[in-house]
């Protein structure tokens, strides 16, 4: 009975990753980096349920591990409760969830950081607590390299690069 459910799961993985166009699985594959803030090439369960929230999964707050919402796609997704989602599982939760990542595009992000800059190739530190808060700031900081450029603020950040990292 178990090998026979094995056997049809594996069916409709192989069927769901047919039906699904490169660029899906690009962007399903582009929000798992997005979410992996610590880059570790897997989600610790913070992450995993910050991206579930971003994506519009009702999961609890966010502070809360132990939501009987949370758990219950732990649940699917990590069985053996190993304390973070590989990409594989991350990229199999999202086909068998049927949802798309709403995570905006490559041009959508470089276009809106444009418009933050009044088209200037960086952003500051302080036009990204004043616009996108704290927390972002707290993680672009991390995550963003510095500009090098002559005429450039030494603390300036450089969004293009960042989103080449992204969108890899």
């Amino acid at each position: 009975l178990i090998n026979r459910a094995d056997q049809e799961l594996s069916l409709q993985d192989v069927t769901d990753v047919a039906m699904k166009s490169p660029e899906e699985l690009t962007e399903i594959r582009s929000s798992f980096h997005f979410f992996d803030e610590d880059k570790s090439q897997r989600l610790e369960y913070d992450e995993f349920k910050k991206a579930l929230k971003a994506l519009g999964f009702d999961v609890g707050p966010e502070t809360s591990m132990i939501d009987p919402k949370f758990q219950a796609i732990l649940d699917i997704v990590d069985i053996n409760r190993t304390g973070y989602i590989s990409m594989d599982d991350y990229v199999h939760f999202m086909l068998m969830s049927g949802r798309k990542s709403s995570l905006p595009t490559k041009a959508e992000i470089l276009k809106a950081f444009r418009e933050l800059t009044h088209d200037r190739d960086y952003i500051l530190p302080s036009e990204i607590r004043e616009h996108l808060g704290s927390q972002m700031l707290d993680y672009c900081k991390r995550n963003m390299p510095r500009m090098r450029a002559r005429g450039v603020p030494q603390d300036a950040l450089d969004y293009s690069k960042f989103c080449d990292a992204i969108y890899k």
